[in-house]
C-alpha cells in the first residue's frame, strides 16, 4: 500500500482544439498549481501452484489549485485484476479486467466545456505458446465485452477501441 500527496507547479496537460477540427488537433496547456493525492494498493495471491491472481487499485483526488476544479482526464479511481494460468511449460493464459473511474473531460464540440465522463471497464483474454526459447505465438481478444465510452468521451474523441482479436509472433534474437 502506498499513499502519496504531490503539490505540483506548472503541470502540463494535453488539450484539444475545437469545435470543428478534424482530425482533432492536440495542444498543451499549463496548470500553474495542482495537487494530486491518493492511495495505491497492489497485491497478488497464488490460487494454485500454476494460477496467480494479481490486482491493483488506485484512489485519486486531483485539483487545479487555480480554479478549485478536478484536473481534466484524471479518473477518481482505477483498478486492474489479472488471473494468470501457467497451463504447462509451453502454454499460458491470462484473463485481465481493467476499470477506469469517472473523470472530467473538456469537450471541443461543446465549446470546450467540462463534463463528467462515466466509468468504464474492459475484459481481455490472452494466450501464449512458447514454441522455442526464442519463439512465441500469441492469441487473444481485447475488450471482450465490446465496451463503449459514454457520449461525453465520444464527443471529445476519446474512443475506446471495440472488441479486437489479435494473433502475433514474438521472436527474440
Amino acid at each position: 500500500m502506498t499513499g502519496f500527496h504531490n503539490d505540483i507547479e506548472d503541470l502540463i496537460q494535453s488539450d484539444q482544439w475545437g469545435p470543428g477540427y478534424r482530425p482533432t488537433v492536440m495542444t498543451y496547456l499549463n496548470v500553474k498549481k495542482a495537487r494530486i493525492k491518493g492511495l495505491e494498493l497492489t497485491g497478488w495471491v497464488d490460487v494454485l501452484d500454476n494460477v496467480q491472481l494479481t490486482g491493483n487499485w488506485t484512489l485519486l483526488d486531483s485539483e487545479d489549485k487555480s480554479t478549485g476544479e478536478d484536473l481534466a482526464k484524471t479518473p477518481d479511481h482505477t483498478g486492474n485484476l489479472g488471473l494468470d494460468w501457467q497451463a504447462s511449460d509451453v502454454v499460458s493464459a491470462n484473463l485481465a479486467w481493467q476499470y477506469v473511474g469517472s473523470q472530467i473531460i473538456k469537450v471541443p464540440a461543446r465549446n470546450a466545456q467540462a463534463f463528467k465522463s462515466e466509468h468504464y471497464q474492459t475484459l481481455d483474454v490472452n494466450t501464449n505458446w512458447k514454441v522455442t526459447p526464442a519463439l512465441d505465438f500469441k492469441l487473444g481478444i481485447t475488450n471482450l465485452t465490446n465496451t463503449q465510452r459514454d457520449q461525453v468521451a465520444t464527443d471529445a474523441d476519446f474512443i475506446l477501441e471495440g472488441r479486437t482479436v489479435y494473433a502475433g509472433v514474438d521472436y527474440k534474437m
